[in-house]
């Protein structure tokens, strides 16, 4: 099949299928990712390390947290909370003064393309049918 007869007949069922996979995949991410980082919180010191943050580490800490309310938000919508979850990346990067904060933060950026790919194809979609 041409691209000009795909553009007219729309995304085929094989791309459907691939964006329930990848939907599926960021959104199962999001929890694992909330634990592990609950983990390592409750291994930092808690609520008593909680309290006593500098100025870098609250404003890391409130991107962190941006990052969890952009998965929260995907799930009602995709493409505003796959930004949010990338605009919290960028500003963390740029507190840490580092293209890649650490070593589980790309992981937010990478599942924030996800979202925002499989919004932008679910726009797509209904745009055809």
């Amino acid at each position: 099949m041409s691209t000009e007869q795909q553009k007219k007949t729309g995304p085929s069922e094989g791309d459907e299928k691939i964006v329930k996979i990848v939907r599926t995949l960021a959104r199962s991410i999001g929890p694992i990712l909330f634990l592990v980082m609950l983990t390592l919180a409750i291994g930092q010191g808690g609520m008593d390390r909680l309290i006593s943050l500098t100025g870098t580490e609250t404003i890391s800490f409130i991107c962190i947290l941006t990052m969890f309310f952009g998965i929260l938000w995907t799930y009602t919508h995709e493409i505003a909370g796959g930004i949010l979850i990338i605009v919290g990346y960028i500003v963390l990067a740029i507190v840490m003064k580092s293209p890649i904060p650490g070593t589980v933060y790309p992981i937010f950026f990478i599942l924030g393309c996800l979202h925002i790919y499989c919004g932008l194809m679910e726009l797509k979609f209904n745009r055809y049918n």
